[in-house]
């Protein structure tokens, strides 16, 4: 029987929407170069990625204004990893009242006065202890809306040589740093597409991190950056 995401629901802590229609989805363009994408270097991602995100001048005033009232901002650390690179995720805290316990990059709400990637840098060592001083961001995968569309954010790449000490908060209970080959492993990846009543029909990415589920947004900033490594092979 082949896989959906019916087979998700009740096997991870994260909740899954329910929509009116599933059906398959095409393969993404980084699915061709599984292997190459897996094994690219830290210092090869560091050289070739910067050219194909859209540049970011830190302390310039906001990227522009969000077609949502909810302004935010999100940042994917990319580490440096033992096999070659690797991703930061956090799970959310479970007593938050929004996105409770589900897998993310550390980010949140721009302040007053604040740009975006300001905001972004702030909310990663606020959450998970790690200072804008370690962080090199390259560029920005632009704004993005929400699975149902309520709210978008802006997002933005960073560099990490190294990590080292981080921490957890008040809005973050775990820390998942993934390497980059377990999450182009066929066997932890799935997509398809929905639609329905309150769901825009689109493509929806899940990978399975051992006992949770990377799904919604942030399983969409996965796949758009796995598809920007692959165009650097």
């Amino acid at each position: 029987m082949e896989k959906t995401s019916l087979h998700y629901r009740g096997r991870f802590p994260q909740t899954l929407p329910v929509p009116t229609e599933i059906g398959p989805a095409g393969p993404e363009p980084w699915e061709a170069k599984r292997d190459l994408v897996a094994s690219i270097g830290f210092g090869r991602l560091s050289t070739v990625l910067p050219a194909l995100l859209a540049p970011v001048d830190i302390g310039s005033p906001d990227l522009a204004t969000p077609s949502s009232t909810r302004q935010a901002a999100v940042l994917i650390p990319i580490f440096r990893a033992h096999s070659g690179v690797g991703l930061l995720f956090t799970k959310r805290s479970s007593a938050l009242s929004r996105h409770a316990g589900e897998i993310s990059f550390p980010g949140g709400g721009v302040e007053a006065g604040e740009s975006y990637v300001d905001a972004a840098l702030r909310e990663t060592e606020e959450e998970i202890g790690l200072d804008r001083s370690r962080l090199s961001v390259i560029g920005s995968l632009g704004e993005m809306n929400t699975v149902r569309g309520e709210s978008s954010f802006y997002t933005f790449v960073a560099m990490v040589d190294q990590i080292g000490l981080l921490k957890t908060s008040d809005e973050v209970d775990e820390l998942l740093p993934v390497d980059l080959a377990r999450l182009c492993d066929p066997e932890i990846y799935h997509r398809e597409s929905w639609s329905g009543i309150g769901f825009p029909k689109r493509v929806m990415y899940f990978y399975e991190l051992g006992g949770n589920l990377l799904w919604g947004a942030t399983a969409k900033l996965v796949t758009d950056l796995l598809n920007l490594m692959a165009e650097t092979l």
